[in-house]
């Protein structure tokens, strides 16, 4: 089974997952209501599967690549030590949490 067929075939369990989720992360700073999240959660999710189902042109396929590659790059760089006026910077990226 391809993703876009499970997407399609668990469409219900896969939204209310979804709004589950979001509401229990978005509690007070939310202006969606459940029932709009829902068909929110239902339109990306059969948008996903139909762009599943769509072959890419030969240009979408390279500027994917050149995306990938830039991506890792960044990611590469991001791991690296770098000297900003004088100082040492262990990580050029900072996350939440870290």
């Amino acid at each position: 089974m391809s993703l876009a067929d499970f997407i399609e075939s668990d469409l219900a369990g896969l939204i209310d997952d979804w709004a589950e989720y979001a509401l229990a992360v978005s509690q007070e700073d939310s202006d969606l209501s459940e029932s709009q999240l829902r068909d929110s959660a239902a339109e990306i999710r059969t948008a996903i599967a139909d762009d599943m189902r769509n072959m890419q042109s030969v240009l979408q396929q390279e500027s994917d690549k050149d995306i990938s590659r830039v991506a890792q790059y960044i990611s590469k760089l991001a791991e690296r030590p770098f000297s900003y006026n004088g100082f040492i910077v262990s990580r050029m990226l900072d996350t939440p949490g870290s």
